[in-house]
């Protein structure tokens, strides 16, 4: 649960299960799974019941993202052909999809009246890191691609959508001699405007999920090893840490609790 007290397995499978993602509705997650040789998608219920495999291509499919009405699944593919990394959308009802721009980490907006996926790409210029885009996509078909917030000096990734859908939270991963693995935390509005940082220090901070109550959860290794942590980025920053044994990643969020793939 969210207070990190209640830590319950919801798989038991020799292959690694990653990148968990609740559901609109909270009854099921999606799921990252290589138990079939390579990566694909696959959905469950939250109660530990039948296992559905969602995508069987030969090349990896990893980070699921649930539409607001459950309906779609965003996710990224390495294409077989062109070895990038691709979005792709499938309907949850009849199995159909469609490719939507090259990038990585799609998320759809929370607010169902904005057909938006968030996503990260290169950069088209300059040093060519990563940036933070959106795409509209309506009626299967992807629309308008912006790019909401680059760096020339650092790389933008991980990024997640505010509740509301106003507002986003991303990573920024600068390279120097003196820390080459610091990785911070920032938010910035929908239109690229009001950027400000939420942590700055020598910890690398990864994976930020934004919570339905507004808490800010992500994995921080400032206790000496990768675990989960919260911040409230309308207060005065005020870090607690899930105190569950192990090595956390990728923390997903609902109402009631978050979802985590261990690494050990």
């Amino acid at each position: 649960n969210i207070g990190g007290r209640t830590v319950t397995q919801l798989t038991n499978d020799p292959s690694r299960d990653v990148m968990p993602t609740f559901s609109p509705d909270s009854e099921r997650v999606a799921f990252a799974s290589d138990r079939g040789g390579n990566f694909d998608i696959y959905i469950m219920s939250i109660d530990g019941g039948k296992v559905v495999q969602i995508t069987s291509d030969a090349g990896h499919e990893m980070h699921p993202s649930w539409s607001p009405d459950g309906n779609l699944l965003a996710y990224c593919k390495l294409g077989e052909t062109s070895g990038k990394w691709e979005i792709w959308v499938v309907d949850l009802r009849t199995y159909t999809r469609h490719f939507v721009e090259w990038g990585l980490f799609p998320q759809w907006c929370p607010d169902i009246t904005v057909p938006k996926i968030l996503i990260q790409r290169g950069q088209q210029r300059g040093k060519r890191y990563y940036s933070v885009w959106t795409v509209d996509f309506i009626n299967g078909e992807a629309l308008h691609p912006t790019q909401i917030v680059s760096s020339d000096a650092a790389a933008v990734m991980n990024p997640a959508w505010g509740p509301d859908g106003t507002r986003i939270v991303f990573t920024t991963v600068t390279e120097t001699a003196d820390d080459p693995e610091q990785a911070d935390l920032w938010v910035v509005n929908l239109d690229g405007t009001g950027q400000t940082n939420l942590t700055n220090g020598l910890y690398a901070n990864f994976v930020p999920t934004w919570s339905p109550d507004g808490t800010i959860y992500f994995v921080s290794n400032r206790s000496g090893i990768d675990n989960i942590w919260a911040l409230q980025p309308d207060r005065a920053l005020t870090l607690t840490r899930s105190d569950r044994p192990g090595v956390a990643s990728g923390p997903a969020s609902t109402t009631t609790g978050v979802a985590t793939a261990p690494t050990d």
